[in-house]
């Protein structure tokens, strides 16, 4: 997917700042889904724009 220095990466890192477009979004939803076992919809990286809020999101579907 991405290749990212784990030092970039900060909870309030937005997805686009990493380089996340709307290809690898998808990608990232799926694998996301797949790991947890969980359906997200298209959009919840555009509602859920950082690190910390989309966790936040996760969190709330426990």
């Amino acid at each position: 997917m991405l290749e990212i220095d784990p030092a970039r990466i900060k909870p309030d890192s937005t997805f686009a700042s990493l380089g996340l477009d709307s290809a690898t979004a998808v990608h990232f939803i799926l694998e996301v889904e797949g790991e947890y076992r969980i359906e997200l919809y298209p959009g919840v990286t555009d509602d859920y724009p950082d690190l910390a809020r989309f966790v936040e999101y996760l969190e709330s579907l426990k």
